[in-house]
C-alpha cells in the first residue's frame, strides 16, 4: 500500500472518529436535528434489545424514520460513554465499520452495551465529511435503583452483529 493511501485511511479514520463523537454528543445534548444529520437519507437502524432488557428489537429504515426513536428522548437526562472503540477502514478509504462499548448514565439508572455500524465518505475527501449507513445499538445490561423489575444482564455477544468482536477482526 502506497503512504498516499496509508495516510488517507488514516485520515479517514479519525474523520469516522469525529463522526461517531458527533452522534455522542448531540445525543446527549438533545440537539436532534444535528443527530439526525449524521445518518445518511437511507441509512438503516436497529435498536436491540429496545427498550433496556425487554429483548425487543426496533428497526427503523432512513433518516427521518430514525428521528421516530430520537426526537422523543428528554435530553440531559443522560450521558453516554463510549470505549474500546474499533474501526476499520477499507482500502479505498471510503468506507468504514465501527464497533464500540458503551455505558448510559442517567440519575436512576446506568446500562451497557455495544454500537455496531458502517459509514461512507461524503464527497471525494476521505478526511471530510462522513455518514452513518448502519446503525445497531444493541443494550446488553442494566441497572436500575433497587426494587426496579428492569435489571437486566446478557452476554457480550448478545444481539451483536459480530458475536462481540470488535471491527475488523
Amino acid at each position: 500500500m502506497s503512504l498516499e493511501a496509508r495516510i488517507a485511511r488514516l485520515e479517514a479514520t479519525e474523520a469516522v472518529r469525529r463522526t461517531f463523537n458527533r452522534y455522542l454528543y448531540f445525543l446527549d445534548g438533545g440537539k436532534t436535528d444535528d443527530l439526525l444529520a449524521v445518518f445518511a437519507t437511507d441509512a438503516t437502524m436497529e435498536a436491540m434489545n429496545y427498550p433496556p432488557g425487554t429483548g425487543g428489537t426496533l428497526r427503523f429504515e432512513g433518516r427521518e424514520r430514525i428521528g421516530e426513536l430520537y426526537r422523543p428522548l428528554k435530553a440531559g437526562s443522560f450521558r453516554h460513554n463510549s470505549t474500546n472503540t474499533s474501526i476499520a477502514v477499507a482500502d479505498d478509504a471510503r468506507s468504514a465499520t465501527l464497533t464500540s462499548y458503551f455505558l448510559t448514565a442517567a440519575p436512576n439508572a446506568i446500562q451497557g452495551g455495544v454500537y455496531e455500524g458502517t459509514m461512507r465518505a461524503v464527497g471525494d475527501d476521505p478526511a471530510g465529511t462522513w455518514e452513518i449507513v448502519t446503525w445497531r445499538v444493541a443494550s446488553q445490561w442494566g441497572w436500575n435503583v433497587a426494587g426496579d423489575p428492569a435489571t437486566y444482564a446478557n452476554p457480550l455477544h448478545a444481539f451483536t452483529q459480530g458475536d462481540g468482536r470488535p471491527a475488523g477482526l
